[in-house]
């Protein structure tokens, strides 16, 4: 919030609190949240990122270099539908994309860990790059479905290549972070509505925020970079995850007449973009 508020993207009173907090050198208040979901052991030892930095100082433009990881997970994922026939799937993992130029990230959701459901996601996200103009070009990937042999003949069927070692596990970490703070706030003060089973939105909106907010002071946004354009998203549109939004009746959508006196809305969860909305 401090990042953005000195690129004047808050609204003015925010940035007044924020900036005066600063000069008085007055830490922000802690988050329970936070502190519940963020604790972890200090590492003993650290781990050498030589072939990684290696990747990164020879990615200049976006798509270059993909790092690509999975998120497996024991709690089923809940599948968000607009049909009224609800669906016996669920989210059992997440593939992640890292672009090293960019830091931009993108997540596809997978009903199974099998190679099918793993080329799918990659179809996902070049679709999702050639939209802005980004043509993917190397893919640095962790052993496992990406060794499978449809996933490398789609490799070889663009013109793609590959090679194992990877960020995405990091990525992995950090919007793992990022998600169960989320996920826990809304679910303290909202217990009957938000359940575990919404780790998938979480994860989503974690790395949205990510992905929209600038990454120092005087820089754009990861998505920004990634699209090579100056324009960046408007704040206004962002809500917290799990948040109560109030929307229209489907009589009042569909332009039809309601009982006076009844209510016009109905209470639902804010669940972050949607994946099939632009």
């Amino acid at each position: 919030m401090t990042k953005m508020a000195k690129q004047n993207m808050l609204p003015r009173r925010i940035t007044k609190i924020l900036t005066s907090m600063e000069k008085q050198h007055i830490k922000p208040p802690m988050c329970n949240d936070c502190c519940g979901a963020k604790a972890t052991r200090r590492p003993w030892r650290s781990r050498s990122d030589k072939y990684n930095q290696r990747y990164l100082k020879k990615a200049t433009h976006p798509g270059e270099v993909i790092s690509v990881d999975q998120l497996e997970s024991s709690i089923l994922g809940f599948i968000g539908q607009m049909t009224e026939k609800l669906t016996r799937q669920h989210i059992v993992a997440s593939t992640v994309f890292v672009d090293y130029a960019s830091d931009f990230s993108y997540v596809y959701h997978q009903t199974s860990m099998t190679s099918e459901e793993t080329l799918k996601s990659k179809l996902a996200f070049e679709i999702f790059a050639l939209t802005h103009g980004v043509h993917i070009k190397h893919y640095h990937a962790d052993n496992g479905r990406f060794k499978d042999n449809l996933f490398t003949k789609s490799i070889e069927g663009k013109g793609q290549t590959i090679s194992f070692c990877g960020i995405a596990e990091k990525r992995i970490g950090d919007l793992q972070r990022r998600a169960i703070p989320l996920l826990l706030h809304a679910q303290r003060r909202w217990p009957d509505a938000i359940k575990t089973h919404l780790w998938t939105y979480a994860i989503r909106s974690a790395n949205d925020s990510k992905n929209y907010t600038p990454t120092n002071e005087n820089d754009a946004s990861s998505m920004s970079r990634f699209c090579t354009t100056s324009s960046v998203p408007t704040i206004q549109n962002q809500h917290h995850f799990g948040c109560p939004p109030y929307v229209w009746k489907k009589e009042i959508q569909d332009h039809k007449k309601i009982r006076n006196w009844s209510d016009r809305t109905r209470v639902g969860i804010n669940l972050g973009y949607s994946s099939r909305h632009v």
